[in-house]
């Protein structure tokens, strides 16, 4: 599977995250329907969490940055099938229902928004910029210009689009 763009006048959100060395790595990525780059993201979050959870804090922050910047109409991908599951249920009790609730919060901000599980292959360019968070203390805010080491995604990605 591979990535699609949105629908007209849709921007398209992919999250990532991973876990390495005591601290949860988060990467997203912003393109329009055109496939054109227009933000990313490199974050750490400290402190070792599950990926579940990790995914989900990903998925919160990148809502938050998205909303900050006036972005409403979103379609929100991630290759973690259980923070997708999670976020579309009703309602939990533990952490990750905590998350749920702030994402579901945030969600309900937005004019339109959809949240989608994808297959990795289908989200590489976040998976690419989570990655890189793993050199960085803090985080790492792109825009206009993606980064040299997820150039090959995008192209790969602008080739395959329908």
């Amino acid at each position: 599977m591979c990535w699609k763009n949105p629908a007209p006048g849709r921007l398209k959100l992919n999250v990532d995250a991973a876990i390495r060395e005591n601290r949860s790595v988060l990467g997203w990525i912003l393109r329009d329907d055109s496939v054109n780059f227009i933000a990313g993201m490199s974050k750490v979050w400290i402190g070792v969490l599950s990926p579940l959870v990790a995914e989900l804090i990903g998925i919160r922050e990148a809502l938050s940055w998205a909303k900050g910047r006036g972005w409403d109409r979103v379609d929100v991908e991630s290759d973690s099938s259980g923070a997708i599951s999670e976020i579309l249920k009703e309602s939990s009790i533990s952490l990750v229902g905590v998350l749920d609730g702030d994402i579901r919060e945030i969600a309900s901000c937005f004019m339109d928004i959809s949240f989608f599980h994808v297959k990795r292959s289908a989200n590489r360019a976040s998976h690419e910029l989570a990655k890189a968070a793993c050199s960085v203390f803090d985080c790492i805010c792109m825009s206009v210009f993606p980064p040299h080491f997820i150039t090959h995604v995008l192209n790969t990605n602008s080739l395959n689009a329908s």
